[in-house]
């Protein structure tokens, strides 16, 4: 780049890479914005926004390039949106966010932008959500958990809030349904066990939050009683879920190991299944 840069954010829209805002030691945060060129190889400067902004969220949307929050020169945090169309080269301001929020997270779902989490006065758990029709922001649902510095991302028409920073750092993995307007809770870690089965022994013992329901060993000895496993879609997979506890099992060969685990047991700890408490 033409600009050393720290703490912005990059797009791609029409086959170029946009480095917009950051940090530079001894100038501080930056309005700058440089464009990247894959056929020649190259980047060239183009408008600059009209606030200096770092840490802040970038995405695409309807053509237009979206600069969201950040920190400000001053190093207060930024409501501000700024909308970049690179057929004018120019940047214009667009409805501000209800709350500031540096360092939030931004992705397009449904031709519409969110903006999550971030930091506040600490950080957030709150959800807003453009509309370029209508140049306005909304509320949407919360998520359960305060995180800012998260990663999100869009899948299968849902938008997945992974990890992140609230007071510490997080493991867990929320997911957000527009139609529902709700995030539910989704669990620490998952492993892909194989494709989808359908023997009776994988029976439900009552619901559970995520749609999680228990195997059964009473039918076949080829599975841990103390695993959870999530239904999938059809042709889709099995993960296996789970949380370790200081409560050990004693499995028929003598062996202890926690009640619930983050692997798929042993051929040798599955022959044990029916000595496994549920």
């Amino acid at each position: 780049m033409v600009t050393p840069h720290e703490n912005h954010d990059v797009a791609v829209l029409d086959g170029k890479v946009y480095a917009v805002g950051g940090y530079r030691d001894g100038v501080g945060r930056l309005s700058s914005v440089e464009r990247y060129d894959p056929a020649a190889n190259s980047w060239e400067a183009v408008a600059p926004m009209a606030t200096e902004r770092g840490e802040h969220g970038v995405a695409v949307l309807g053509g237009k390039l979206y600069a969201v929050g950040g920190y400000s020169d001053g190093g207060g945090r930024l409501s501000s949106v700024e909308r970049y169309d690179p057929a004018a080269n120019s940047w214009e301001a667009v409805a501000p966010m209800a709350t500031a929020r540096a360092a939030p997270t931004v992705a397009v779902l449904d031709g519409k932008l969110y903006a999550v989490g971030g930091y506040g006065a600490g950080a957030l758990s709150s959800v807003e959500r453009y509309d370029p029709a209508l140049n306005a922001w909304e509320a949407v649902a919360p998520m359960a958990a305060a995180r800012a510095t998260v990663g999100v991302v869009v899948l299968d028409g849902k938008l997945y809030a992974v990890g992140g920073y609230g007071g510490g750092q997080h493991s867990s993995v929320e997911r957000y349904d527009p139609a529902l307007d709700a995030w539910e809770r989704w669990w620490r870690r998952w492993r892909r066990r194989g494709p989808l089965l359908s023997r009776s022994c994988y029976r439900e013992r009552g619901g559970h939050r995520g749609g999680a329901v228990r195997k059964s060993c009473a039918c076949d000895p080829v599975c841990a009683d103390d695993e959870f496993l999530f239904r999938s879609p059809p042709g889709s997979h099995i993960y296996v879920l789970s949380i370790y506890l200081s409560v050990a099992t004693r499995l028929s060969d003598g062996r202890a190991r926690p009640n619930w685990a983050f692997r798929a047991p042993s051929r040798r700890e599955r022959t044990g299944c029916a000595s496994v408490r549920a």
